[in-house]
């Protein structure tokens, strides 16, 4: 197995290479990836357009609507799209790829069966049956749940993905990949697949060609090939959730000294010579720290003016609060995203008229704010302090008031208190508990169902899922995964939590239910453990 940092090494060891045989908008012409099998899956995120909120109690699922679900007490809508990008770390096929799932026929033929023994044959009509290797988990190919037509093809070692989903629009969703092979940011329409209608994922794909468009792959400033060029290893992106900013945020956790380590894209274009279509509006360099630059988990800190809970400096929630965890140091660095509006004789302009009378630039752009302490661990005991990754992923809490913070050396997971401080209306950002999990944890999910508030940590050297309470920042729950746990996706309506295991090409299904005895256990696997035959 290899570990994180061997595998990111080979990565961007084969990144070179693959860029340098080929230019950008050459395809390679090796073999079009599957387009209903898994390939190294990097991102999980189940459809953005159904909402995971709670609708009213409950007690069993007849007392919900025929389209959602009873969960711990809770009516919460069911989703029926889960969507799967896959990597081609092995550079097998000459494309990643996004492959849509059909969860309710996954589920139904979990809950209906039949459920061969282990080691049985599967067929399109008979996809599931034991784990040979852990006779309680039920393995299941993921062909015949595959919306093979919607398949979207696009550059090799994509990473997580995140969605973008307009409140004048809720039917339809962008998603956003960032795609290290490139290096680019893909985006792709999502529409359908609501009703009776066919889901669609539309990147400017051909007659019968699958991949994505130049369109659709943002790679320069203001979308000016004649611009500045993306930095290479875009590998995390985050997607506001407050509907007056549509922006994404890109972090780089490899760059060169003088390189910008931190993107900036307005969803909804330039605001002067676009097109309506996302663009990449600024870069910087933010993570920087003595020689070691990158940066890898992004999170905007919750903004509420009605609770009190908005930063002076947020200036009633109109300037995000953006924190970015340095990779190779013990410390998180905050920006914001600072627009202009044209005042008097002022016009908005576009950088080759910035000479005209009045003229400004109007595009968002990032405005660093402080960098503080993520605390932690000691990372006395390590070879040198910039020798091994530090910081992965960070996730809020809902109210804002935490930050959780994931440690990969040693592995931790530490909580910053990010509440307002009553005496200048700024969040404290205070590191004030930690606790011990895995060897070289990635990812973090928090998964809150109302009663509960756990975080979920993949460590993906050692195939487990960790689970911490969050209140008292105590471990509860230890899952063993499949091989290369790391990107996950919360499924509160069927109380599960899904895994991608990019090493053995699956997707693990982990039971989150506090009501049934399979609680912390992998229930099910979806795909067949490569490289056992199928």
């Amino acid at each position: 197995m290899l570990r994180p940092s061997t595998a990111a090494g080979l990565a961007l060891a084969l990144t070179v290479v693959s860029i340098g045989l080929l230019g950008c908008g050459e395809v390679s012409p090796g073999a079009d990836p599957p387009a209903d099998r898994f390939a190294f899956p990097s991102g999980l995120t189940l459809d953005p357009r159904i909402s995971s909120a709670a609708t009213g109690p409950c007690e069993v699922d007849d007392d919900c609507g025929s389209t959602e679900r009873c969960a711990s007490g809770s009516c919460r809508a069911s989703t029926r799209w889960m969507l799967v990008v896959n990597a081609n770390s092995d550079l097998r096929y000459n494309a990643g790829s996004l492959i849509p799932i059909d969860l309710d026929a996954f589920w139904t033929a979990l809950e209906t069966g039949p459920i061969l023994p282990a080691d049985s044959k599967l067929s399109r009509d008979l996809p599931c049956r034991k784990l040979a290797s852990l006779p309680q988990t039920v393995e299941c190919t993921e062909a015949p749940f595959a919306l093979a037509e919607a398949s979207a093809f696009f550059g090799n070692f994509p990473g997580p993905i995140e969605a973008w989903v307009r409140e004048a629009s809720p039917d339809q969703a962008k998603l956003f990949i960032p795609v290290r092979g490139d290096p680019s940011v893909t985006w792709i329409e999502m529409t359908g697949g609501l009703g009776s209608d066919d889901l669609q994922l539309e990147c400017g794909q051909g007659s019968g060609v699958s991949r994505c468009d130049d369109r659709h792959r943002l790679r320069f400033l203001r979308n000016d090939p004649d611009a500045q060029r993306i930095a290479r290893e875009p590998f995390r992106i985050h997607v506001s959730a407050q509907a007056d900013q549509p922006y994404a945020y890109v972090s780089h956790p490899i760059v060169g000294t003088a390189d910008p380590d931190f993107t900036l894209i307005d969803l909804e274009g330039l605001r002067v010579g676009g097109d309506g279509l996302p663009a990449i509006v600024d870069m910087r360099g933010l993570f920087r720290a003595n020689t070691a630059n990158g940066g890898f988990g992004l999170a905007q800190r919750p903004c509420d003016v009605e609770s009190g809970n908005a930063p002076e400096s947020s200036l009633g929630c109109t300037r995000p609060r953006i924190y970015g965890a340095l990779r190779w140091q013990p410390a998180l660095d905050i920006a914001t995203v600072v627009s202009h509006e044209p005042i008097g004789d002022q016009v908005c302009v576009g950088p080759e008229d910035l000479g005209k009378t009045g003229g400004i630039i109007c595009d968002a752009q990032i405005e660093p704010v402080r960098k503080i302490s993520a605390g932690g661990l000691s990372t006395v005991s390590l070879p040198s302090s910039t020798s091994r990754p530090i910081l992965a992923d960070i996730e809020f809490s809902a109210n804002g008031n935490e930050l959780y913070v994931v440690q990969s050396n040693p592995g931790g997971l530490l909580r910053i208190d990010t509440s307002i401080d009553e005496d200048d209306g700024e969040p404290r950002d205070l590191a004030v508990a930690q606790v011990e999990v895995c060897a070289q944890p990635t990812s973090l999910v928090i998964y809150d169902d109302g009663d509960s508030r756990l975080g979920l940590v993949t460590c993906y050297r050692t195939a487990e899922l960790f689970v911490v309470e969050l209140g008292t920042l105590t471990v509860v729950g230890l899952v063993r995964a499949g091989t290369g746990p790391d990107a996950m996706a919360v499924d509160l309506a069927r109380e599960v939590v899904y895994v991608a295991n990019s090493l053995d090409a699956t997707v693990s299904v982990i039971d989150m239910s506090p009501t049934r005895e399979t609680r912390f256990t992998e229930l099910a696997r979806l795909g067949v453990q490569e490289p056992y035959t199928r």
